[in-house]
């Protein structure tokens, strides 16, 4: 899936005092990476809760803005239990980490992993959860991995017989 976005770069003249003479934009196009995350969601304790997160963060919203905050463009629900649910989504070029720390926030009785992997290469895991002392546990590792270039370099089906 490839998105274009339209971005303005501005450059300024000055004259020899400092003083603005012109404004120049110039428009370029930019084409952000996806990111395809799996986010496992559990809350052992109370099905109200996981109820309420999936109502209110976990639904499609689209995004004609571009807007790198919006953190669940694309949404489909894999599995889904009493006490855990289990969602694909679509973010740009990275997983929104600041989305991920404020469910943390909202919904202290979730546990939250998401396993992702951008079209560039990089991937990762990043758990979080909110220990018996309501403080918050996260963890989080990423690497190098297959771009998309590679995956299809890597495993085609070779048509030699």
């Amino acid at each position: 899936m490839f998105r274009l976005a339209i971005n303005l770069k501005v450059e300024n003249d000055l004259d020899d005092e400092g003083l603005f003479t012109s404004i120049r934009t110039t428009q370029y196009k930019q084409m952000g990476n996806d990111c395809w995350n799996k986010l496992t969601i559990t809350c052992k304790n109370s099905a109200d809760e996981l109820n309420e997160l999936v109502a209110n963060e976990i639904q499609y919203k689209p995004n004609d803005s571009y807007d790198e905050s919006v953190h669940n463009e694309h949404v489909r629900i894999i599995k889904r239990g009493k006490h855990g649910i289990c969602v694909d989504m679509h973010t740009k070029w990275l997983p929104n980490f600041k989305w991920l720390n404020g469910l943390l926030d909202k919904y202290p009785n979730c546990w939250i992993k998401n396993e992702w992997d951008e079209e560039g290469g990089m991937a990762g895991v990043w758990v979080g959860f909110v220990d018996e002392c309501s403080e918050k546990q996260i963890q989080e590792m990423h690497w190098r991995d297959l771009c998309i270039e590679e995956k299809v370099y890597f495993f085609k089906e070779d048509t030699v017989a």
